[in-house]
């Protein structure tokens, strides 16, 4: 016993979607085909199972997708061998999963597309919303762009007895101690801490004059097991360091030259020897 309300601007060619009921339909109706609402209907049955599978594929396709906290990664090598089709709804879930749910086009898609098949090392692509595309070496990372921090710097002495310094500014502590005896490492080196090293300064004649930095122009090092200097930013990009993490890597160094670069590698020309007799232990200890 419901009395219908009937909306009059529906009854009004005044919106594209009233025109198309109102005026297209009807006009393809009597002019070209008798039958093209039915075809219609029977066509969106066929588009939802089509888009029903594509979906299947883009579920199965997942694997090569790592979600991180505010990103997601997708592999290039597996992304290589999916269809455009697969490829670019993948694409669009990654995103949709991060909170872009709008204004995601076809020319975007393609675009990201076309980048994660065919682009180099630091390509990017900018999407609705502050969302984006980079290329991470072997991964391509959607992203949301968030508030730009500046890079920080900062430039502490350490002294070559056993102390403890903090570094505020990556929320972390050095600690250094001072050895005798080469066997003596063992207490306080694991092979499995990349944040712990020990070096001969002694040996090559350097008792202060020692920072822990972040990196300059012209540091250098020469990296373990290696005759060659190289310049820190070369050994970044070698490493595959992603860009927006050098400058948060901090460097121990004497002059322009690096003697660790934490966390990472140890300069050839510092490390211990049968010949070392005094040994400096350095440890890097994030805080949680």
């Amino acid at each position: 016993n419901l009395n219908p309300r009937i909306d009059l601007t529906n009854l009004e060619p005044a919106y594209t979607r009233n025109r198309i009921r109102l005026e297209l339909l009807p006009l393809l109706e009597s002019q070209y085909n008798e039958n093209i609402i039915p075809a219609l209907i029977r066509l969106a049955g066929i588009a939802w199972e089509d888009k029903e599978y594509f979906y299947m594929q883009v579920e199965k396709a997942k694997y090569i997708v790592s979600r991180e906290k505010e990103s997601c990664k997708i592999d290039r090598h597996g992304y290589a061998g999916l269809h455009p089709a697969i490829g670019k709804r993948l694409i669009n879930t990654c995103l949709k999963e991060m909170g872009l749910f709008q204004d995601m086009t076809a020319v975007h898609l393609a675009g990201a597309d076309h980048l994660l098949r065919h682009g180099r090392t630091g390509d990017r692509i900018d999407f609705p919303g502050g969302y984006g595309l980079r290329l991470i070496y072997g991964k391509g990372e959607l992203y949301r762009e968030t508030e730009k921090t500046e890079d920080i710097e900062f430039c502490y002495p350490v002294v070559l007895h056993d102390n403890t310094l903090e570094i505020p500014e990556l929320n972390a502590l050095l600690r250094v101690r001072i050895l005798q005896a080469k066997q003596d490492t063992e207490l306080y080196r694991s092979k499995d801490n990349r944040f712990c090293e020990c070096l001969d300064l002694a040996g090559k004649g350097i008792k202060d004059g020692i920072y822990i930095r972040t990196r300059r122009p012209g540091d250098y090092l020469i990296p373990l097991g290696m005759k060659g200097r190289k310049k820190i930013q070369d050994f970044f990009v070698d490493e595959k360091i992603p860009r927006e993490e050098r400058h948060r890597i901090p460097l121990l160094c004497f002059g322009q030259e690096v003697l660790w670069v934490v966390g990472h590698r140890l300069n050839d020309n510092y490390k211990v020897t049968e010949y070392t007799r005094e040994i400096v232990c350095v440890e890097y200890v994030p805080l949680l």
